[in-house]
């Protein structure tokens, strides 16, 4: 579990991330939605600790300290597709496979899943963009991690394969009852899949839950949509919306 507790953060004098409270569950996908803008980066680095904490707490299970045994224990993307512009594929692969110390079986596994077979002796600046992020998605699975948190992830995957690593995260958190949280723009996709979703507007969570959850939450509002892209357009379109879930 991650515990979020009494978050803020500003840029100078622009304060992007408002005394934010929340758990960060096992055994669930937390999806992050919200415009540009809206804390969703700023959020991920502060836990990885690539922003000092200016004011609150970020606890991993029990230990607030993001520790190296932790980190040994997480998995990232981010958003830049950046691999060792020399190394093939199957070098960057084998590098991560020597240091996690992690078996063959594993290995071949995250490769078949994550189609990398035709990649593994290309070198890495010769790849497409949708062809670093299965790259990096994949190098993220290597060490078998209990934290996964990606920054947008599936950005210029094709459509199929983007469904079939979906399955994978969720069967991934079920068998090995783990954290992942993922930021994402493509809202009307996501809604198939049983992820916690999470709006941020402006610094803040304004909603959060699993679809049935967030339906019953707008339900006591008088609030009815046809689906989460719809909700999510008319949380940035209709300030009144904006009011009452804060409010609520």
């Amino acid at each position: 579990m991650i515990t979020v507790k009494d978050l803020s953060f500003s840029y100078n004098t622009k304060q992007v991330l408002f005394n934010i409270n929340f758990k960060f569950e096992k055994g669930n996908i937390y999806c992050l939605v919200g415009e540009n803008g809206a804390g969703k980066t700023t959020l991920l680095e502060i836990i990885l600790k690539l922003k000092k904490i200016q004011k609150g707490q970020i606890i991993f299970g029990k230990t607030e300290t993001l520790s190296n045994s932790i980190l040994e224990k997480t998995g990232v993307v981010f958003q830049e597709n950046v691999l060792r512009p020399r190394l093939k594929v199957k070098e960057e692969i084998n590098a991560y496979m020597d240091l996690y110390n992690v078996e063959k079986n594993w290995v071949n596994y995250i490769i078949n899943i994550f189609k990398l077979d035709e990649l593994l002796n290309k070198i890495g600046n010769s790849l497409s963009g949708g062809e670093r992020r299965r790259v990096l998605m994949a190098l993220s699975f290597i060490n078998k991690p209990e934290y996964i948190i990606l920054d947008e992830p599936f950005t210029g995957i094709d459509t199929k394969l983007r469904d079939e690593l979906r399955i994978f995260l969720d069967d991934y958190v079920r068998d090995n009852n783990v954290t992942i949280i993922f930021s994402e723009h493509n809202i009307l996709e996501c809604q198939k899949y049983n992820y916690n979703f999470i709006f941020m507007y402006a610094g803040n969570f304004l909603l959060t839950g699993k679809r049935k959850d967030i339906k019953s939450t707008l339900l006591a509002i008088d609030y009815e949509y046809t689906d989460l892209q719809e909700l999510y357009l008319d949380i940035w379109e209709r300030k009144e919306l904006v009011e009452k879930l804060i409010k609520k």
